[in-house]
């Protein structure tokens, strides 16, 4: 998983995994059109991605994603 949208689309739907972390639908997809995750979410992504057996998916992971952006803006 490269993007943050990787990550999003490893779930089987938006919908799914607003459930999981208890958001709105419309702000998880926002997150994936953006190719952003806001880090107050990330921890509820790495349990929830847990739970599902999602592979992939650790802190380490997101903070990786979120410095390639950072050095690609």
């Amino acid at each position: 998983m490269d993007t943050f949208i990787d990550i999003i689309n490893a779930w089987e739907s938006p919908t799914i995994l607003a459930d999981d972390l208890g958001e709105e639908i419309g702000t998880v997809r926002q997150w994936r059109n953006r190719n952003k995750l806001p880090d107050r979410v990330w921890k509820a992504i790495v349990m929830a991605a847990q739970r599902r057996a999602i592979e992939g998916v650790t802190l380490e992971r997101l903070a990786e994603i979120a410095a390639n952006q950072t050095r690609a803006a």
